[in-house]
C-alpha cells in the first residue's frame, strides 16, 4: 500500500468504516500520508466497526489524529465488546500535530486488547504508544508498548491523555517529552 496526499483526511487501506468488521489482514511495508484521521488499516471508524488479529509494518504520516492501525475509532451506541483486538503495528508512526498513537490516534467509546506496538511515535501534544487520546468509557488492557515515543507534552508509554481505564499494560519503549 502507498498513498500519499498531504489534504487528505480519513485515508487508509479503507478510508472510513461505519459498523464494519476487518480481520487477519497484514499490510506490510507500506507509506501513507494524509492529513487528519489516517490509519495504514482504517483512517476514521464509526460505531460497530472493529478490527481483528492485524498488523501493519511501514510509515504512516499525518497533521493529527494518526495511528498504526486506526487514525480515529468512535464506538457510541456500539454493542462492540472489543473493538480493537489482538493487532500489532510495526509502523514508524509521525504527526506534525497532535493524537498520535500506535495502534490508535483518537478513541471514543473504545475497548482495546491484547495490542502491540513496536514501531516508533512522534508528534506534538497527545502523544501514546498505544494511543494518543482516550475518551472515557475506553479500556485499554493486556497491551504492550515498545516502540520509542516522544512528543511536546501529554506523552504516554501506553496513552497521552485521557480518561481510559487502563489495566495490565506493559511500557518498555523510551518516552520523551
Amino acid at each position: 500500500l502507498y498513498h500519499s496526499d498531504p489534504s487528505a483526511s480519513s485515508l487508509g487501506f479503507i478510508g472510513y468504516t461505519y459498523g464494519g468488521t476487518i480481520k487477519n489482514l497484514t499490510i506490510a511495508n507500506s507509506y501513507i500520508q494524509g492529513n487528519q484521521r489516517v490509519g495504514l488499516i482504517i483512517g476514521s471508524a464509526g460505531s460497530g466497526s472493529s478490527v481483528i488479529n492485524c498488523k501493519t509494518s511501514g510509515v504512516v504520516k499525518g497533521s493529527s489524529s494518526v495511528g498504526g492501525i486506526v487514525g480515529t475509532m468512535s464506538n457510541s451506541l456500539s454493542k462492540v465488546e472489543i473493538a480493537i483486538d489482538r493487532c500489532e503495528n510495526a509502523a514508524t508512526v509521525t504527526a506534525t500535530g497532535d493524537i498520535v498513537g500506535g495502534i490508535i490516534g483518537d478513541s471514543r467509546d473504545v475497548v482495546m486488547q491484547g495490542c502491540r506496538n513496536t514501531g516508533d511515535i512522534t508528534g506534538a501534544n497527545y502523544i501514546g504508544g498505544i494511543v494518543g487520546n482516550t475518551y472515557n468509557p475506553d479500556t485499554v488492557k493486556q497491551c504492550v508498548n515498545l516502540g520509542e515515543v516522544d512528543g511536546a507534552s501529554y506523552v504516554g508509554g501506553i496513552a497521552g491523555m485521557g480518561s481510559a481505564a487502563i489495566t495490565e499494560c506493559i511500557n518498555k519503549g523510551t518516552v520523551s517529552g
